[in-house]
């Protein structure tokens, strides 16, 4: 009895302790070892969590609570297989049964079958449609199918019949966190903590929306409190760690993630930000291992491409197809890009699935490699069953970037279309009197959409006056988006001139936009895809990367190279936000590069 009242408040530690007593004094009561098994899923004890649900199906193979939590463990587990059995045998028992239906869906969800998960939702909440459980759990599947509308439904009819549910409050927080919508998703996190302060989810999704609106004080804050409300609980843990990362302390990184992990061992979420900072900090082959977790990730699993030959595992490939596809973004792709003629001189076929912007520049660049533009469905070439291996693109720093001394100095690895080079060059000097025609050209990009990270990433092109004062050079947008007041600005206010190719599309036309890089002597930007192309390009490049959760690992710390990119110099942020110590910094070498 204390157990279960334990289990309902919310205090699964001390319900798990009463539950073992009673299990102790009665293993073959299957109600005591079901709760039991409750108290050990929410504490992340999932192997203990096993043995207890194996004892109880021995003792009654048809029991279904039971049945239904084998199947939980499992899908918990990545067994979705093993999950989808077992639910289908308590449905066979029980057809209506709602834990089964909704785990069920879950399980479909989780390996992309969302047409069977969300038949399967609509089954069981039509069955049940007043059960506010129900409501919560097709709501959670819906968000694995990537259905957020239908997941917002289901958890507006929870509020419907019980208003002040923190869990259905803390759900719609979480969607609203999902699409970067800070000031909706907080509101909910708060109305879910007002309605039940001692909701651990919504102190810690609180705390991940304050960490990625650059208020770690108030994050650290919410993951400490979460923390004292349940010690065994991982999330906080990782929160935790994830600070420490931002702030670049790798040793306290490692323990709060070592505490997570031991709590509750192989965790998805644990092992894929673990990854980012074991690859941030140089930890490269365990980096690399531990961040093909990410696609047992929400959202990262909806992004995984429907391609159906094996995942290339470092087989030998001489004689061998591979199919290559990108879930990045465009910058993420010129960097995998390096790795393509590598890949290439070990297999007898390459195929690379892109971004359709990049199609033209990587086929130049890389004749003895196919390319063909990502679309939804995939191109029918790309869905035929003629390759021997598949792998996205990232994963082949598993195989090819173990560690430093892997990545090649290059000079640059990307092909521009030479003749448009010359054109932007003569378009650009034609500005030029004849006294200044041999001066040089410098490229400029400030600004960031990204929807992760774009306005920490990005500067005001006014802040950047100290470096545009100065003289005896010709400065050129490579931004993209209509920055023509900006640039306006900047003439009135310090009389700097900063030319537009207004016939460039710098956004739509990356081959151009490339083109436009190689004909400048040297770039200035910020974290953005130019930075990935001049890189590319081997383009000298000053770049200015922000310090804190924006910090893409990529980018590394403690250093000011690129390996990725040797052409490239960064200058990073000594504070979140704080850009003025880097545009000096930059300016000290442009000085000195003008001479």
């Amino acid at each position: 009895m204390l157990g279960r009242i334990s289990t309902k408040q919310g205090a699964h530690q001390k319900a798990a302790e009463h539950l073992e007593k009673a299990h102790k004094l009665e293993p073959l009561n299957l109600e005591v070892s079901h709760s039991f098994s409750i108290a050990l899923i929410h504490l992340k004890r999932l192997e203990r969590a096993e043995e207890i649900v194996s004892a109880a199906l021995k003792v009654n193979p048809k029991y279904v609570p039971a049945l239904n939590q084998k199947g939980s463990l499992a899908h918990l587990n990545q067994r979705h297989d093993e999950a989808k059995l077992t639910f289908q045998r308590v449905l066979a028992i029980d057809p209506k049964n709602a834990i089964a239906l909704n785990n069920l869906a879950a399980s479909f969800a989780s390996t992309g079958d969302h047409v069977r998960a969300k038949e399967l939702v609509e089954r069981c909440t039509s069955n049940h449609p007043n059960s506010v459980e129900v409501m919560l759990n097709a709501a959670k599947t819906m968000r694995l199918a990537g259905d957020i509308q239908r997941a917002h439904y289901f958890l507006k009819k929870v509020l419907a019949i019980e208003p002040n549910s923190a869990e259905a409050l803390e759900e719609i927080g979480s969607l609203y966190l999902s699409n970067k919508e800070f000031e909706q998703a907080d509101a909910y996190f708060r109305d879910a903590l007002r309605s039940n302060p001692k909701c651990v989810m919504a102190h810690v999704n609180l705390g991940l929306s304050h960490r990625l609106q650059e208020k770690p004080i108030d994050a650290k804050a919410c993951f400490e409190t979460a923390r004292l409300l349940s010690p065994k609980t991982p999330d906080s843990y990782v929160g935790l760690a994830i600070l420490a990362d931002d702030e670049q302390d790798a040793e306290a990184a490692k323990k709060f993630f070592d505490i997570a992990d031991d709590l509750a061992p192989g965790l998805p979420r644990t092992k894929h930000c673990r990854s980012v900072s074991q690859l941030r900090s140089g930890d490269l082959v365990e980096g690399w291992q531990n961040h093909a977790a990410r696609w047992a990730r929400s959202p990262f699993k909806e992004d995984r491409r429907p391609f159906a030959a094996p995942e290339w595992r470092g087989e030998p490939s001489a004689t061998k197809s591979i199919l290559v596809w990108n879930e990045q973004g465009v910058g993420e792709e010129i960097l995998c890009a390096s790795m393509y003629a590598e890949l290439a001189d070990k297999w007898s076929k390459v195929t690379i699935e892109c971004d359709p912007r990049l199609t033209k520049l990587f086929r130049r660049s890389f004749p003895n490699v196919s390319f063909v533009g990502r679309s939804n469905p995939p191109a029918p070439e790309l869905s035929e069953p003629s390759f021997d291996f598949q792998i996205a693109a990232l994963d082949l720093g598993t195989y090819f970037r173990q560690d430093f001394a892997a990545f090649p100095k290059h000079s640059g690895f990307l092909c521009p279309e030479w003749p448009r080079v010359q054109g932007f060059r003569q378009k650009i000097r034609g500005d030029l009197s004849a006294a200044k025609s041999n001066c040089p050209i410098v490229g400029l990009s400030w600004h960031s959409d990204s929807k992760n990270f774009g306005k920490s990433k990005s500067l005001d092109l006014i802040g950047l006056a100290p470096i545009l004062k100065n003289r005896g050079v010709k400065f050129v947008s490579l931004q993209y988006g209509d920055v023509r007041d900006e640039i306006e600005n900047v003439s009135r206010e310090i009389s700097a001139a900063i030319q537009r190719i207004d016939d460039l599309d710098c956004y739509n036309d990356l081959d151009g936009l490339s083109a436009l890089v190689a004909a400048c002597d040297l770039i200035i930007t910020n974290s953005s895809v130019t930075a990935h192309l001049a890189g590319a390009l081997g383009v000298p490049t000053y770049l200015m990367v922000p310090r804190g959760p924006s910090l893409l690992w990529y980018w590394f710390v403690n250093r000011d190279d690129s390996p990725w990119y040797p052409s490239v110099r960064l200058f990073r942020q000594s504070k979140p936000g704080q850009w003025k110590d880097v545009i000096k910094a930059v300016n000290k070498q442009f000085e000195k590069w003008i001479g």
